[in-house]
């Protein structure tokens, strides 16, 4: 059952290679607004334009100078007043990398493979925490 609330919720995808198109399609189907970006200088554009309720990136982004918790950072240091969450799926397994990922600005770091309902529930609850926050604030 899609819930009313989710139909609002505007989902920026950031994946140069792989489950971007599969995670766009499940999370349309759902009820969700998806936008995609094959690399953080698009999703940097699109971000402007869109302004997502969750950004799900990627941590590497080949044939690329920035990694996921440098365009985590770029996203934090924006002016918005709202930021988006930011949930990264990501194929590095080291605690390391979760903990680097959380310390620039990541609320939640998913391991791959990740199914699209996990990754659903995920952005319902990172959109609802959000909302709230942005409602006391």
């Amino acid at each position: 059952m899609r819930k009313q609330k989710d139909r609002r919720c505007r989902v920026l995808i950031v994946n140069g290679f792989d489950g971007r198109g599969m995670y766009a399609e499940f999370l349309q189907h759902e009820g969700l607004s998806v936008r995609d970006a094959r690399n953080p200088a698009a999703a940097l554009r699109v971000i402007r334009h869109f302004r997502p309720d969750v950004v799900l990136t990627d941590y590497v982004f080949p044939g690329t100078s920035i990694d996921g918790p440098a365009f985590i950072q770029r996203i934090r240091d924006h002016s918005e007043p709202l930021q988006p969450a930011i949930i990264v799926v990501s194929g590095f397994t080291r605690p390391e990398d979760g903990q680097r990922a959380r310390a620039a600005g990541a609320d939640v770091y998913l391991l791959k493979p990740c199914l699209p309902e996990d990754l659903l529930t995920q952005i319902r609850r990172s959109h609802e925490t959000r909302g709230v926050s942005a409602r006391r604030a």
